[in-house]
């Protein structure tokens, strides 16, 4: 077990831990992939924006697609449609996929044999814990998110661009904030046991009590796994990473943007199973710190 929090020596550690295990992880994390494209192309189909790659842009273009109360209200029943099915995967399936990803790469850390028999007689009896933590993090994400999306949705119909964009870094800052939080709340209920409750309130602690530290560990991972995600859409779409800058609409061919996701969706199913080691190393080097 690793004795110092150091993200880049982790990071190193958590390629060389998944290595022997890489496709069983893969296919552990293969519904992940095919929920995630799937709910990325049928945003694709069904939002009429021209930028829906940045989400806070896209607020800003929908303004024009809510002037008709009709068209408006089944844009939103089918934003709605989406993001229920994937409010259902979050909740009653995603829990399952990290934890068996997250029990199968702690019993290759400690050397011992992995039985999938095992781990799914663990994840059966802990399952309504499981559910219980993804309803905690959705009763803490989602009046902040709703929060942020209804504020943007006014300042843009109400059309105040210099107070929307200032929206953007915070919109940043309360994910970063968010996801930093809600890292671990599984970690002691997986490994040491714990209850939902608890579990939820060791994991949020233990962030709290490791901040600085697990902010820098955090960034490094994200800004990885965010370069190599900007490969599918300068690749598939090259003027749509400019558009912000020189505030030209990209280039609206939906195949091209198709291909994007399903590129998009691969490379974040690539860098998984290295992504949920390191957290789990990143975890155990600072408990060894206390």
């Amino acid at each position: 077990m690793a004795t110092a929090a150091n993200p880049i020596r982790l990071l190193r550690e958590a390629f060389a831990l998944t290595h022997p295990i890489f496709n069983t992880l893969l296919l552990i994390f293969l519904p992940e992939f095919i929920v995630n494209l799937l709910f990325n192309l049928w945003m694709l189909a069904v939002v009429p924006v021209s930028r829906f790659q940045f989400p806070l842009l896209a607020w800003w273009d929908l303004h024009t697609a809510l002037g008709s109360s009709a068209g408006a209200l089944n844009l939103l029943q089918k934003i709605g449609i989406g993001l229920g099915l994937l409010g259902i995967y979050n909740l009653l399936v995603k829990p399952v996929v990290e934890a068996c990803a997250l029990l199968f790469l702690h019993t290759h850390q400690q050397g011992q044999s992995f039985a999938f028999a095992d781990v799914w007689d663990k994840i059966r009896r802990t399952y309504p814990d499981l559910v219980g933590t993804a309803l905690l993090s959705l009763s803490v994400t989602i009046p902040i998110y709703l929060g942020l999306a209804l504020v943007s949705l006014g300042l843009a119909m109400l059309q105040i661009p210099f107070l929307f964009f200032l929206l953007l870094p915070l919109g940043w800052l309360a994910q970063t904030y968010l996801n930093l939080h809600l890292l671990f709340i599984r970690y002691p209920l997986l490994l040491e046991g714990d209850s939902a409750l608890l579990s939820f309130i060791r994991g949020w602690e233990f962030t709290d009590q490791h901040f600085w530290r697990l902010l820098s560990a955090y960034l490094v991972a994200t800004t990885g796994v965010s370069v190599l995600a900007l490969i599918p859409g300068m690749v598939a779409n090259p003027p749509a990473w400019t558009a912000p800058i020189l505030q030209a609409p990209p280039l609206d061919i939906r195949w091209l943007r198709a291909i994007q996701s399903i590129l998009g969706s691969y490379v974040h199913l690539m860098s998984l199973p290295a992504i949920t080691a390191y957290y789990l190393l990143v975890y155990g080097s600072l408990q060894d710190r206390d």
